[in-house]
């Protein structure tokens, strides 16, 4: 037989860890009657944490005229997911 188990997290929105576990340990048995306990397992990375961008553009005192390119950059990171981008 199959069982559905449902999982949820007490990490708190725009935290992360990475050492999550889902338990308490269960005792699980099969049709025949053989029983093992199982868990908690673990450990999960939760990242419950927004990316972080930041964009530099020109200095708000410099006037420029219509037309005029105006040089802008970002960086971007995720701590949880490891990405970063930049330009």
């Amino acid at each position: 037989s199959t069982t559905t188990v449902a999982l949820s997290t007490s990490v708190a929105a725009g935290s992360e860890t990475n050492a999550a576990e889902a338990g308490p340990a269960v005792t699980v048995t099969n049709d025949a009657g053989q029983s093992v306990v199982v868990g908690p397992i673990g450990p999960f990375w939760i990242d419950r944490k927004a990316p972080e961008i930041t964009v530099n553009g020109p200095d708000p005192a410099v006037a420029l005229e219509i037309g005029e390119v105006a040089s802008v950059s970002y960086s971007c990171t995720d701590g949880g997911s490891g990405v970063t981008c930049g330009a």
